[in-house]
């Protein structure tokens, strides 16, 4: 019964197996080496699919044509595509001109006359305080900035003694109504303090 068996099983290994439609010998047979190729040349290959193309039409042929890519070309820096070897270039930025600024115009300067001499005195002072150093200068010079004391040598609106005095507010002393109001409102301020003080003395004594 053994032996029987064991036959059924090589009868079984020695079968035909298809394996996609291809025959193949699975049983234990001798292995065979292939015969060696034989010194007949191999046949030349078909010229069957050169004519088929010769005689199947295939239209209109298409010729692609088109600038050929310079490779030493220097690439926009806005692109994103590049040659192999190439990179991109730093982005050079555009100047900006800055906006004109507007000139400040130069302020208009003030003439230089007794009228605004008159209302610098006035800016710096009081209503009462500015009356008396009205009054004090009217009687001293009459508000005239080249009335001189014939007697004492008192110059100006303020009647400085001596005149040079008033030269350290100004080279233009001796014209200047502005730069005489200047001097005489501090040497008031230094002496006497105020302009009503100063405009007592000067009843009081003749001269301030």
């Amino acid at each position: 019964m053994r032996h029987r068996v064991l036959a059924a099983g090589i009868a079984a290994a020695a079968a035909v197996a298809v394996v996609s439609g291809t025959a193949m010998a699975l049983g234990p047979t001798t292995y065979q080496r292939p015969p060696e190729p034989s010194g007949t040349p191999l046949p030349p290959p078909s010229s069957f699919a050169t004519e088929y193309r010769a005689s199947v039409p295939l239209g209109p042929s298409v010729t692609l044509s088109g600038p050929t890519p310079d490779v030493t070309a220097t690439p926009s820096a806005n692109s994103a595509y590049f040659l192999a070897g190439q990179s991109a270039p730093i982005a050079t930025p555009t100047p900006t001109t800055a906006p004109t600024p507007t000139p400040t115009p130069a302020p208009t300067p003030i003439p230089d006359t007794v009228a605004n001499a008159r209302a610098y005195a006035r800016s710096h002072l009081d209503a009462r305080q500015f009356a008396c150093v009205d009054v004090l200068w009217e009687s001293e010079s009459r508000w005239n900035p080249r009335a001189t004391n014939v007697k004492t040598g008192a110059y100006g609106i303020p009647q400085s003694l001596p005149a040079t005095k008033m030269a350290t507010f100004g080279r233009n002393w001796r014209t200047s109504p502005k730069t005489q109001v200047s001097w005489g409102l501090q040497y008031i301020a230094r002496r006497y303090g105020t302009p009503c003080q100063a405009w007592s003395f000067r009843i009081a004594h003749g001269w301030y």
